[in-house]
């Protein structure tokens, strides 16, 4: 009986494995670059350590303190939590771009506080996301959330409860063939 329970545990094992761990930005280098006209004004590369990683990207670049972008593991929110005094015409947005995934598709979920934001304003490729901010004027605080979604075939890597199982499985088959032999 305990053999029989081995050797179902192990196909059972056998068949979970061929699923993989989404592609997302976590562990992933985030660039951003913000463009004045046809100009990269500045750049800034993030590693992303966890779900909901912010950083002020504004106050790095020395010039916009109230700046930040928020990174979740397929959330991107960009954002200001004052209106800081720039030229709305001069600046055309953000381009973030060094995903090791494929995007396959970027949604606009939120705006709040730039009337006339909308998702025509949202662009993407396979490797970069561009949000159009040119011509619009933000009030106080301000924010664009984009949900992001990557293919999984670059990044597929086994679950770590999948490997776990696995092993537990391995273990129990070795304790129960020990015991048969006996």
């Amino acid at each position: 009986m305990k053999a029989l329970f081995a050797r179902v545990a192990t196909l059972l094992l056998g068949a979970l494995l061929p699923f993989a761990a989404h592609a997302s930005f976590i562990g992933q280098t985030v660039t951003t670059q913000f463009l004045y006209g046809p100009t990269v004004y500045a750049t800034q590369t993030q590693l992303v350590p966890e779900d909901g990683y912010t950083f002020e990207p504004g106050s790095y670049m020395g010039y916009n303190p109230n700046a930040y972008v928020e990174v979740g593991a397929n959330l991107l929110t960009v954002g200001e939590t004052e209106h800081s005094v720039y030229a709305p015409v001069l600046f055309n947005g953000l381009r973030f771009s060094s995903y090791s995934g494929t995007i396959i598709s970027a949604t606009l979920l939120s705006v709040t506080g730039i009337v006339g934001f909308d998702a025509s304003r949202l662009k993407f490729d396979s490797n970069d996301i561009f949000i159009d901010f040119n011509g619009l004027f933000p009030t106080d605080a301000h924010s664009v959330t984009v949900a992001v979604r990557f293919s999984d075939s670059p990044a597929a890597v086994p679950e770590p409860g999948t490997v776990a199982l696995l092993g537990l499985a391995l273990l129990g088959f070795a304790v129960s063939r020990r015991k048969s032999t006996r």
